[in-house]
């Protein structure tokens, strides 16, 4: 099966990046963005290797368009 998954990248003052998967809620880092780029790649194969029902889950990821917005907060 194929899908596309969303990742997003936090650049990090101190160097490298965050990086998450949130269809999985799966976090990882790298140094680089192309090493944070593999590391995010891999931790989601571990998760779809984990989830047991893969039609389940390739159903939930084509239900439809994704929404991204950004929300200001104040804290």
């Amino acid at each position: 099966m194929r899908t596309k998954l969303s990742t997003v990248y936090y650049p990090q003052t101190s160097g490298g990046y965050t990086v998450i998967c949130p269809e999985l809620n799966g976090v990882t880092e790298g140094k680089t963005y192309e090493e944070a780029r593999k590391n995010i790649l891999e931790v989601i194969k571990l998760l779809i290797e984990d989830y047991e029902d893969k039609n389940d889950l390739a159903e939930a990821f084509d239900s439809g368009s994704k929404i991204f917005t950004e929300v200001e907060i104040e804290y």
